[in-house]
């Protein structure tokens, strides 16, 4: 193989025309090596970078670090873990073996869309029934162009292993975990969103007062008192809220009391590392047997609690971070987990009776009692009880963004 010499040793290469299996044999044209070369890219490798010289394609195979900026995407790219990635997110891969030379306009759209962070996330809902919402899953990008073209759509690319939606006229890739809003209200019912990285202004060991909605809905989290505490760096680089068992960091969704009708549908999902040695509560309508819970029963169990009688879901390893979570689809039936471990609770609780409060309590049960030790990242609630493609997606992500084994 013939080296580039000029670019084999620096990092920022120079501009590229496109990612493509094929290619114009002009000098000084450069492209990043699509997944299936033809033609005049015939023997040379997936996403590799080759340069014309006038006379013959010169290849070299980038090294982790290299950066370059794709002139078709409009886009800054990094070569990490053996892909081409969104370098200023450095989160969106650039799958190359999806590109190929018989894109119509309309699927060039798709891909751009496909191959771009758009800050929108893994809903909730797609496919369940009466929701006006279609799921679908479809083998390759090309294949979404035989869907039916809806606004709210969420269809699953498998050779991407990608969720994707419908907006507006292109088809995007979910990032970023930022839940869906379209500006005329939450497609699957009230929802909310806590993130800790998207904490402003406050530095390591300072008081929440206020841990906003990122989801559009406005149900702000805010202190019962002080308020739990800000801690930088905890968790794959990224902060988390600290309750420490103490009243003053209880934190309360005032506005609202979620799911709260006997069949309201119901799924949280939290990124949380809870302290040896304790009992408490996440998250709770529950005072005096009404509304629900979701609290650690012991050092290692977790309880989903409505009305008098719970069950232990599965057990949470206390030293590391974890994804938990629950799914109530219907009055009585609910599914909770840590991480990829899924059971069906052994009590299924019974007779859902609704909340006397009008808020959500975090931190604690809905009465003040049971004091949360631990660490939280990230918190979502859904009022809907998503499919399991979509909330293995969710859980995936997470586990992801968290670097959770």
């Amino acid at each position: 193989m013939k080296r580039i010499k000029i670019e084999e040793t620096d990092s920022w290469q120079k501009p590229i025309i496109s990612i493509s299996n094929n290619g114009t044999a002009t000098k000084g044209n450069r492209y990043i090596v699509g997944g299936t070369p033809t033609d005049e890219f015939s023997g040379f490798i997936t996403d590799s970078i080759v340069t014309y010289d006038g006379t013959a394609w010169l290849e070299d195979v980038p090294e982790s670090g290299w950066v370059v900026y794709d002139l078709n995407q409009d886009l800054l790219l990094i070569f990490e873990s053996n892909i081409w990635k969104n370098a200023i997110t450095a989160a969106a891969s650039v799958d190359t073996s999806n590109f190929n030379n018989n894109l119509s306009s309309a699927d060039d759209t798709v891909q751009k869309a496909l191959e771009t962070i758009d800050d929108l996330t893994i809903g909730s809902g797609g496919g369940e029934s009466g929701s006006g919402v279609n799921f679908d899953t479809v083998a390759t990008p090309q294949d979404l162009d035989g869907l039916a073209q809806n606004t709210g759509d969420w269809a699953y690319v498998t050779n991407i292993a990608k969720h994707v939606v419908r907006l507006g006229s292109s088809w995007r890739q979910v990032g970023n975990l930022l839940i869906l809003n379209t500006g005329a209200g939450n497609l699957y019912g009230e929802q909310a969103h806590y993130d800790a990285s998207a904490i402003s202004g406050l530095l390591d060991g300072e008081a929440v007062t206020t841990w906003d909605d990122l989801s559009g809905s406005g149900y702000n989290m805010t202190a019962v008192s002080t308020g739990a505490i800000y801690k930088t760096g905890i968790v794959n680089g990224y902060p988390v809220v600290r309750f420490s068992a103490s009243s003053a960091h209880v934190m309360r969704i005032a506005a609202k009391a979620f799911a709260n009708g006997t069949s309201d549908l119901l799924t949280v999902v939290v990124v949380i590392k809870a302290a040896s040695n304790h009992t408490g509560g996440i998250i709770s309508t529950r005072p005096s047997l009404t509304g629900f819970s979701l609290r650690y029963s012991s050092t290692t169990n977790l309880n989903y609690y409505h009305t008098s009688n719970g069950a232990a879901g599965n057990i949470a390893v206390t030293d590391q971070f974890n994804v938990v979570w629950f799914r109530r689809s219907a009055a009585n039936a609910v599914v909770a987990g840590v991480n990829d471990t899924t059971n069906i609770l052994s009590v299924a609780p019974t007779g859902f009776t609704a909340s006397t409060d009008t808020w959500t309590q975090i931190g604690t049960e809905s009465d003040g009692s049971a004091l949360l030790n631990a660490d939280m990242a990230e918190l979502f609630i859904f009022e809907s009880a998503p499919n399991d493609t979509v909330l293995g997606g969710i859980i995936t992500d997470l586990k992801t963004k968290y670097a959770i084994t």
